[in-house]
């Protein structure tokens, strides 16, 4: 064998192990990625089966509880107002606001000063000194 068919011999054989060696990093990395997804998956569904009561709530009505529903309007009459709950007078104006006293004029507000005179007089003392002229 001649030095180039060595040397070719050894490069093809050296780039089949490094592409063995690449391929064996690539399966290992996909490995990871799907062992990843599956715990990442079988916590979503953990956290699914907590959150499902929350979204939907079982609401258990006892019977007592529907017969206080349909009570008829002239028992409804007589006790206007469940003896457990107590209405206490509302404050007409909370403690914790204060009210800040109202500014009678805004001060952002400039006034002009009122002119003695009204605006036809001025126009006639004009026309008068223009003809005087």
């Amino acid at each position: 064998m001649s030095k180039v068919h060595v040397l070719r011999y050894l490069v093809k054989q050296r780039l089949a192990e490094a592409a063995e060696e690449i391929f064996g990093l690539f399966e290992r990395t996909i490995a990871e990625y799907e062992e990843e997804a599956s715990r990442l998956k079988e916590n979503n569904e953990r956290l699914k089966k907590r959150l499902h009561p929350v979204f939907n709530p079982k609401v258990h009505i006892e019977r007592e509880d529907v017969q206080q529903l349909f009570v008829p309007k002239e028992e409804q009459q007589e006790d206007p107002e469940p003896p457990h709950i107590k209405e206490e007078p509302e404050d007409p104006e909370p403690s914790h606001i204060k009210e800040e006293p109202e500014d009678p004029e805004p001060s952002h507000i400039k006034e002009e000063p009122e002119d003695p005179e009204p605006s036809h007089i001025k126009e006639e003392k004009l026309q008068g000194l223009e003809e005087a002229e």
